[in-house]
């Protein structure tokens, strides 16, 4: 039950979002409603009954609570389509890249894949396709031809050709590269997955380094597809994916295609990134909004016992008003903790 409702949380079902939705309005009226009694004043509601809707409402609200904050602790990927103009084409043609050449992985503690392009100035440089960014403390490639076999740098258009930077990393040297698994729904997967992509609804439920152990401190690069200036599209797809995980965060950035209404046949290329942390939202759930629930989800059966604890000392009268407002207090706890990771999770997805 609790991982069919984390995952329709998750998910966004409209009837259980609606359902959470009515139980806080009525928690928010509650507490709205409570009065602090003075003392010696008569209290206004008849008996014990305001106390025990209060400790009712907030034991509810903190059980329901406990998925929902885990839901809302799943940090999301979200993707968002920027302005490239370094690295992407705009030329209409069949190439998102304006160089030919290689990609070459930058280690280091946030990796990234780096990319030929010509910037404003006409020069070549090395960009990274995560940051968006000329790699620094690199030159720009000279005018200089290449020897034969050597690695080199070419227009998309036209003929000319450069020889790849000496200063520039070595694109023949090896690439150790990670991967991130992902899946869809199943049960159970939303208890443990690590993210959650907004788009494709997929989870992500395991790291692998290069190294071989799991870890969300990275550092950690992934390739999926080619960065091939030509690719091979048909209708709307992704050229290519590249994802980093490196001190709790997910960086991505891909290249999109889409069918370009001007040119039948023709492709329009994007560049969409995201970013996340994949530790803000679950660490405040773990250290502070999970106790907080699981310790205010108490609130109706130790009200009880206070309130018959009180009852055989004779003292309901001066207790009720004190027990009333705690259990105001532990009720607008109970409807906060969810936020407050809600807050953290926009945060860390910023």
């Amino acid at each position: 039950m609790r991982e069919r409702l984390i995952d329709g949380l998750v998910q966004g079902d409209r009837a259980t979002w609606t359902a959470l939705g009515a139980l806080w309005a009525l928690t928010a009226i509650l507490v709205l409603l409570h009065r602090p009694s003075a003392e010696g004043e008569p209290r206004r509601r008849a008996g014990a009954a305001f106390a025990w809707a209060l400790l009712a409402v907030t034991s509810v609200t903190s059980l329901v609570g406990l998925p929902l904050a885990a839901a809302l602790a799943l940090p999301r990927v979200r993707w968002k389509a920027v302005e490239a103009a370094e690295l992407l084409a705009t030329n209409g043609g069949d190439s998102w890249r304006k160089l030919r050449g290689p990609a070459v992985a930058l280690p280091g503690p946030e990796p990234d894949l780096a990319l030929p392009t010509i910037d404003a100035a006409g020069q070549w440089i090395l960009v990274g396709m995560l940051s968006g960014k000329p790699v620094p403390g690199l030159p720009p490639a000279a005018a200089t031809a290449a020897a034969p076999g050597a690695p080199r740098l070419c227009r998309t258009e036209g003929a000319e050709c450069r020889a790849w930077p000496v200063a520039w990393p070595d694109p023949r040297r090896p690439t150790a590269l990670g991967e991130l698994i992902w899946t869809r729904a199943t049960r159970g997967v939303a208890l443990h997955a690590l993210a959650y992509d907004v788009e494709t609804g997929l989870y992500l439920v395991r790291i692998e380094t290069a190294a071989g152990a799991p870890t969300l401190a990275g550092p950690l690069l992934e390739l999926v597809g080619r960065a091939s200036a030509e690719p091979k599209v048909d209708g709307p797809s992704v050229v290519f994916v590249v994802r980093s995980v490196a001190g709790g965060r997910l960086r991505a950035a891909r290249v999109a295609a889409m069918p370009d209404a001007a040119r039948p046949g023709g492709h329009v290329f994007h560049l969409h990134r995201a970013d996340a942390s994949l530790t803000a939202a679950p660490r405040l759930h773990a250290w502070v909004a999970r106790p907080l629930l699981m310790l205010t989800s108490l609130a109706l059966p130790l009200g009880i016992s206070v309130y018959l604890a009180a009852r055989r000392r004779r003292a309901t009268a001066r207790v009720l008003p004190r027990l009333e407002a705690a259990a105001a207090f532990a009720a607008g706890l109970a409807a906060a903790a969810p936020a407050a990771v809600a807050v953290a999770s926009l945060w860390g997805s910023r």
